[in-house]
């Protein structure tokens, strides 16, 4: 159950735009318009998925890979010739 502080984080997320969640059992679903049931619905702010940027580097017998930002990243990889591209991950959300 969410604390009052949460509560008015998520609410206020809602008022900016957030998408909200509510969790069925063990299941979140999109709350189109929440009404707020706190006593029978837990609520979030939709998670964003986590998006990396990866630059894979060519060595004589294996390669090795940094992740950064996307503007250091490509910045790296137009720097130097070691680095043979420049890879974007983005994380696959499980409910």
């Amino acid at each position: 159950m969410e604390t009052l502080k949460q509560k008015i984080e998520i609410m206020q997320a809602c008022l900016d735009g957030a998408e909200i969640e509510y969790q069925q059992p063990g299941v979140w679903g999109k709350a189109t318009n929440p009404e707020f049931l706190w006593n029978e619905y837990d609520y979030r702010v939709k998670p964003k998925p986590m998006e990396i940027w990866i630059n894979v580097y060519n060595y004589p017998d294996d390669f090795c890979a940094k992740n950064m930002h996307k503007t250091k990243a490509q910045a790296e990889l137009s720097a130097t010739r070691k680095c043979i591209r420049t890879v974007k991950f983005i994380e696959v959300m499980d409910d």
